[in-house]
């Protein structure tokens, strides 16, 4: 996860230093299915740490 937020870091500063069209756009589909994943990691996250504070009552 951490080398997801990094990518996202170095993607989100890209987007702000670029012009090229091109560029921007592989850019920003790379970054919102790095978000898309972050989320989805995020979410399990949760899910198996309510699985263990259930599973300690």
């Amino acid at each position: 996860m951490q080398a997801l937020n990094t990518e996202r870091n170095n993607l989100q500063t890209l987007l702000t230093s670029t012009s090229a069209p091109a560029e921007m756009a592989q850019t920003g589909k790379r970054l919102k299915a790095i978000e898309n994943e972050i989320g989805a990691l995020e979410e399990r996250w949760l899910e198996l740490t309510e699985q263990i504070e259930t599973a300690a009552v």
